[in-house]
C-alpha cells in the first residue's frame, strides 16, 4: 500500500511539472513518514546510494566529453567521417551517424552528442542545403548512440544499481550500437534514394582526402580506441579508463592548440553541474529502492508476472513497453533509479541475463530522450538551432520505427549483447 501511494504521488508531481528529483525526494519522504519510520535514516540511505566505486567513473566521462567539445575536437572528427563516408547516398547524414558512433566512444551521453557534435553536424548540412527537419531528425536519432556505445553513463548507472560488471556492460553495448548505426544508415540511404527528403548528391570518394583528414585528426580518433582497448583487455577499470581519457583529452587539446583555461573551467563547471544532478538522483533513488525492498514490491510484481506467463520474451516486451512509456515523462537516470531495483529480481526469476537487460534498459530509456513531451535531446537541438520543437519532432518521426526495430532486435537476439562480453571475459 505504501509503495502504491509513493508511486502515485511521484507520478502526480511529475505530471504537474515538478522537477523529477524533487518529486522523487518528496515521494520518498512521505513514504517513510507514512511507514512511521524516523527520517534520520534518509542521510545514510542517500550516502549509500552514491558511495559505489562504479559511480566514480561518471564525472570523468562527462568531463571527457565536455573537454572534447570545448577544445573544438568535434570538428576534426566530423571532417574525418566526411572523408570516410561522405560519398555514400545521404552524404552528410551518413557522416552525422558515423561521427556520433565515434563521439559516443568519448562522451557517453546523448546530450553531449546533441549539444556539441550536433551543432557542427547541422550547420554543415544547412550550408549544403539539406532539408532542415531531416538534418535535425537524424542528429537526434544518432545522438542516441551515445548512451549505448561505451563508455556510457547510462550503463554505468545500471551497473551500479544491478551490481554487475561495468566492463562487461560496456562491451555488451558495442554490437547493439553498431546495429543501430547500421539501421539508421540504411534508413537514410532509402529516404534519400527515394527523394523523400531534400538531399544533395554526395561528392565522390577521395583516398587522398581521407589520408589528409586522418593525419589532421589522428589524435582525436585515438581517444575512443584507447578507452575501448583499456576496457576490453581489463587493463583498467571503468573509473581508471575515465581518468586516462580526461588526461588524454587535455593532452590532445594542447597538441591541436585549442586548449584554453577558460574552456577548461567551463568544462569543469558543466561537469560539476551534471555530476551533482546525477549523484543527487542516485542518492534519492536508493531511498526509493530501500522502500520498495521493504514493501516487497519486486517480489509482488514477479509473482504477478509468473501467474500471467512463463515466457521471458513476453516479460521483456512488457518491460520495454513500461520503460518507453516512462521515457515520455522522465529522464533516463530517474527511470533506472525507480525501475532497475524492480527489474533485476524479475530478470533473475525469468532467466533473463542481466547484461542483456542492462543494454535493453539503456536503449529503451535513451529513446525517451528523443520522444516528446520531455525528450531532452529535442529541447537541446531546438535551443541550439533556433528551430521550433514541432520542427524538431517532425524531423525525428521517420526514425522512431528503425530505432524501435533495433530495440526489439537487441531484446530478442541475445548474442548481440552477450557474445562480446563472453569472449572477452
Amino acid at each position: 500500500m505504501v509503495a502504491v501511494i509513493m508511486f502515485a504521488l511521484l507520478i502526480l508531481l511529475v505530471v504537474v511539472g515538478a522537477p523529477v528529483s524533487m518529486a522523487m525526494a518528496i515521494s520518498a519522504l512521505c513514504a517513510i513518514l507514512f511507514c512511521g519510520l524516523d527520517p534520520v535514516i534518509i542521510p545514510s540511505l542517500i550516502s549509500g546510494g552514491i558511495s559505489s566505486y562504479t559511480l566514480m567513473a561518471v564525472p570523468f566521462f562527462i568531463f571527457l566529453g565536455n573537454v572534447m567539445n570545448s577544445g573544438g575536437i568535434t570538428h576534426r572528427i566530423f571532417d574525418w567521417c566526411e572523408a570516410l563516408v561522405g560519398h555514400i547516398k545521404g552524404g552528410l547524414a551518413q557522416v552525422n551517424i558515423i561521427s556520433s558512433v565515434i563521439f559516443a566512444g568519448i562522451s557517453g551521453t546523448a546530450v553531449a552528442d546533441s549539444a556539441g557534435l550536433g551543432m557542427v553536424e547541422i550547420e554543415a548540412m544547412k550550408k549544403k542545403d539539406y532539408d532542415v527537419p531531416f538534418s535535425i531528425g537524424i542528429t537526434v536519432a544518432s545522438s542516441l548512440l551515445g548512451p549505448i556505445i561505451p563508455p556510457s553513463v547510462v550503463l554505468l548507472v545500471f551497473a551500479s544499481l544491478a551490481n554487475v560488471s561495468p566492463g562487461k556492460l560496456f562491451m555488451a553495448g558495442v554490437l547493439p550500437g553498431v546495429l543501430l548505426a547500421g539501421i539508421l544508415m540504411i534508413c537514410v540511404y532509402i529516404m534519400c534514394a527515394r527523394g523523400k527528403v531534400k538531399c544533395p548528391e554526395p561528392e565522390p570518394f577521395s583516398a587522398r582526402h581521407l589520408w589528409d583528414a586522418t593525419k589532421h585528426s589522428i589524435f582525436a580518433l585515438l581517444c575512443p580506441a584507447i578507452l575501448l582497448l583499456g576496457i576490453s583487455t581489463g587493463f583498467a577499470t571503468a573509473t581508471e579508463v575515465g581518468i586516462i581519457g580526461c588526461v588524454y583529452s587535455i593532452f590532445v587539446s594542447i597538441i591541436y592548440r585549442t586548449f584554453s583555461l577558460k574552456g577548461l573551467l567551463q568544462a569543469l563547471k558543466d561537469t560539476l553541474m551534471s555530476s551533482a544532478s546525477i549523484m543527487f538522483l542516485m542518492g534519492i533513488g536508493n531511498v526509493l529502492a530501500w522502500i520498495m525492498t521493504k514493501e516487497q514490491v519486486p517480489q509482488s510484481i514477479t509473482k504477478a508476472l509468473t501467474g500471467m506467463t512463463d515466457n521471458k520474451y513476453i516479460v521483456l516486451l512488457i518491460i520495454m513497453a513500461i520503460l518507453l512509456f516512462l521515457g515520455c515523462f522522465m529522464d533516463g537516470t530517474s527511470i533506472q533509479l525507480v525501475m532497475v531495483p524492480i527489474l533485476v529480481p524479475i530478470a533473475n526469476a525469468f532467466g533473463i541475463d542481466l547484461i542483456l537487460l542492462g543494454v535493453v534498459v539503456a536503449l529503451a530509456v535513451t529513446i525517451g530522450a528523443a520522444t516528446p513531451p520531455v525528450g531532452v535531446c529535442l529541447f537541446v537541438l531546438s535551443s541550439v538551432t533556433g528551430e521550433s520543437l514541432e520542427t524538431v519532432v517532425r524531423g525525428t518521426k521517420p526514425f522512431y520505427f528503425p530505432i524501435l526495430f533495433a530495440l526489439l532486435a537487441v531484446a530478442f537476439i541475445a548474442p548481440l549483447s552477450t557474445w562480446l562480453p563472453s569472449i572477452l571475459a
